[in-house]
């Protein structure tokens, strides 16, 4: 999974930053991204890259201080 993070509305996005999930079967896979700055406007955008198809489902986006 590529996350990447645009701070002035989704006009432009920063650098991606990967994470790999779990191999199928092995559980679910829990993304914990960190270090991300700060910011008072936010957008997320989530790229999965692989061959298989992918199913997100209840996803929880929290944020620290």
């Amino acid at each position: 999974i590529d996350l990447s993070i645009s701070r002035d509305g989704a006009q432009s996005w920063g650098n991606s930053v990967r994470q790999y999930m779990n191999p199928t079967g092995n559980y679910r896979s829990r993304m914990i991204f960190q270090r991300l700055g700060q910011s008072n406007d936010i957008t997320v955008q989530l790229n999965f890259v692989g061959f298989g198809r992918y199913v997100c489902m209840d996803g929880v986006i929290e944020a620290y201080s």
